[in-house]
C-alpha cells in the first residue's frame, strides 16, 4: 500500500473536520510540514526526526510519500504556556507536551484523532515525573489572581463552543484584527492589551474571538447559541470594500459610501485611494490603513488585499512569500490555479508561488504587472469534464442518506455551481447549505469536495429554522462526502455559459 503524502495527510484530517494545514517551521527554504490545532488549543506538528521533512533548499516534498518513521510532537496550549512564560503571553508551538516517536503516517493520524478527543495515550510526556500527558487547562476556566472566574457564564459558554467548533463553522469571522480597537493581535489564549494590560484580547486558533471590550467576534448563532443583541462587525468598523455588483462597482469605507457607482475596478480603486488620502474621512483613525476587501456579489467571492494599497501597483519583481508557497503546497495534485489581480480586477492563471504577478509570463494576457492573490483551484477528473444536462429546466433537489454521496456523485459536480447541503456537526443537529458554491475539484484520498464562493445558510436540521446566513470564507473549503445530504440547483458556471 502506497504511503500517504503530506498533502494527503492534511486533506484526510480536514475532511473529518479537524484543523490541519501545511506550515513552514524550519525557517526560509524549508518545506512545509503537516501542522494543526487541537480542540483543547494544544498544537501538533508531524515531521521527521530532524524536525522537518527535508533540509533547507531541498525540493518540495508535498506529493512525495511520507517517511516510514515519523515524529509527532504535541505542544502545550497558550493557556499552559502562560504559566511558564509570564512575560510573553500568547505563545503557541513553544513547549512540548509530549511526543510519539517512530510512528507511521497512519499511526500519527490515529494519534491526532485521539488527541482531538482528549486522549493522549501513546504519547511520551515531556514533563519529568509524568506518566501521561495531563488534560489541558481550558481557556474558559481561567481565573483571576484571587481565584474568581475571569469570564461570566455566557462568555464561558461562548468560548467553549468556539473552541470546539469545526474550523469551517467559524471561518467567516476569522480575523487577526480586533474590531473594537483596530489593533493587530498575534498568538493565542489571553493576550493583554491597553495601558498596563488592563484589557485583553482572547484568541483561538490564531484568530481573535473576543475583543478587548469583551465583544464576541464570532456570530453566536454559528456555534448554536442565541445571538441576542449581537451585530455583525464585518464591513463596517475596520474595513473598506470594493463591491463588484456586476453592472458596476461601489466603494464603502467604515460603513459609508465613497463617491458613486463606477464602471471598472481600477476606477473603484482610485476612488478608495483618494478617500484614504483625505485627512477628514469620518471614522478613520489618523494614519490607520483599513483592511481592504474585494467582494463579487454575483458569486460570493471575497478577497482580502494582503498588501497595503501603496503596494497595489505594477511590480515585476515582487518576491513570493511563505504563505504563497504554503497555499500551493496544500493544493491537490493535477490542479489548476486561478488568481485575482488586485490592480485591474481581472483573473489569471499563475504558474507557481513565485509567479503571482499578473502577466509575468503569460504573453496572451494583458501585462498589467499587478499583484495577484490565489482565489481557487480546480481538479481535472480522470474522465475529463463532467457532462452537462440538456435543456434549461432546473432539476429537483437530490437527497442522500448519510454516507451515500458517492465518488461518482462528487466527480459529476466538478466544474459546476450548485447548492450543496451538509450536516454541520457530528450530532446532525444543524445543516449548512453552501448556496451557489463552485465545485473546484475533488481532494484525495477521501474524495471530499473542494468548493469556493457562494454563501452559507445554517439551519436547525429537524425544523429547517434558519440560524444564520453568512458569506463563504475566502479561498477553498473542503466538504466531506460522508455528511452531504442534498444537492440542488446544479448549473454551469458563468465562465462556461
Amino acid at each position: 500500500m502506497r504511503a500517504m503524502t503530506p498533502r494527503e495527510f492534511v486533506a484526510a484530517l480536514r475532511a473529518e473536520g479537524l484543523d490541519a494545514w501545511l506550515d513552514i517551521h524550519g525557517g526560509p527554504g524549508y518545506p512545509a510540514v503537516p501542522t494543526g490545532w487541537l480542540p483543547d488549543m494544544r498544537g501538533w506538528i508531524l515531521s521527521d526526526r530532524n524536525g522537518c521533512l527535508g533540509d533547507a533548499g531541498a525540493p518540495q516534498v508535498y506529493d512525495m510519500p511520507l517517511p516510514g518513521t515519523l515524529y509527532l510532537g504535541v505542544y502545550e496550549s497558550p493557556v499552559e504556556n502562560a504559566g511558564q512564560w509570564p512575560g510573553e503571553p500568547g505563545l503557541e508551538f513553544t513547549e512540548l507536551a509530549g511526543w510519539l516517536n517512530g510512528c507511521t503516517a497512519a499511526e500519527a493520524a490515529a494519534a491526532v484523532r485521539r488527541a482531538a478527543a482528549g486522549d493522549y495515550s501513546g504519547f511520551t510526556p515531556a514533563r519529568p515525573g509524568q506518566d501521561a500527558i495531563a488534560p489541558a487547562s481550558l481557556l474558559e476556566d481561567l481565573t483571576t489572581v484571587g481565584g474568581a472566574r475571569m469570564f461570566d457564564e455566557r462568555t464561558r459558554h461562548y468560548l467553549r463552543r468556539v473552541r470546539l467548533a469545526r474550523p469551517a463553522a467559524v471561518a467567516p469571522w476569522r480575523t487577526g484584527t480586533c474590531p473594537e480597537c483596530g489593533g493587530r493581535v498575534h498568538g493565542g489564549g489571553l493576550v493583554p492589551a491597553g495601558p498596563g494590560g488592563a484589557e485583553a484580547h482572547v484568541l483561538i486558533r490564531g484568530a481573535v474571538v473576543l475583543g478587548c471590550q469583551g465583544y464576541p467576534i464570532v456570530d453566536p448563532a454559528a456555534v448554536g447559541l442565541d445571538r441576542g443583541e449581537w451585530e455583525d462587525w464585518r464591513g463596517s468598523l475596520d474595513a473598506a470594500y470594493i463591491n463588484d455588483e456586476g453592472d458596476g462597482y461601489v466603494v464603502t469605507l467604515f460603513g459609508a459610501y465613497v463617491g458613486g457607482r463606477v464602471a471598472t475596478h481600477p476606477e473603484a480603486l482610485a476612488l478608495l485611494r483618494a478617500e484614504l488620502e483625505n485627512p477628514a474621512v469620518p471614522g478613520a483613525p489618523a494614519g490607520w490603513q483599513p483592511r481592504v476587501f474585494y467582494m463579487a456579489h454575483a458569486t460570493g467571492l471575497i478577497v482580502e488585499f494582503p498588501v497595503p494599497l501603496a503596494d497595489v501597483r505594477p511590480d515585476w519583481h515582487r518576491a513570493a512569500g511563505p504563505d504563497d508557497a504554503a497555499w500551493y503546497a496544500a493544493l491537490p495534485p493535477h490542479a489548476g490555479v486561478e488568481a485575482f489581480c488586485l490592480l485591474c480586477g481581472e483573473t489569471f492563471n499563475p504558474y507557481g508561488p513565485a509567479d503571482l504577478t499578473h502577466g509575468q509570463r503569460a504573453s496572451d494576457e494583458q501585462p498589467c504587472g499587478g499583484p495577484g492573490v490565489p482565489i481557487g483551484c480546480w481538479g481535472i477528473p480522470p474522465g475529463g469534464p463532467a457532462p452537462r444536462p440538456a435543456g434549461n429546466g432546473r432539476p429537483a433537489p437530490v437527497t442522500y442518506r448519510l454516507g451515500h454521496f458517492t465518488a461518482a456523485d462528487a466527480d459529476a459536480l466538478v466544474g459546476r455551481v450548485a447548492d450543496i447541503t451538509e450536516y454541520g456537526d457530528d450530532e446532525l443537529e444543524t445543516t449548512v447549505t453552501h448556496e451557489g458554491a463552485y465545485v473546484a475539484g475533488v481532494l484525495p484520498p477521501l474524495g471530499c469536495l473542494a468548493i469556493t464562493g457562494g454563501t452559507q445558510t445554517v439551519r436547525v436540521a429537524a425544523t429547517g429554522q434558519v440560524l444564520t446566513r453568512r458569506p463563504a470564507p475566502g479561498g477553498r473549503l473542503a466538504v466531506g462526502r460522508a455528511l452531504i445530504c442534498q444537492v440542488a440547483n446544479v448549473r454551469t458556471t458563468a465562465r462556461d455559459s
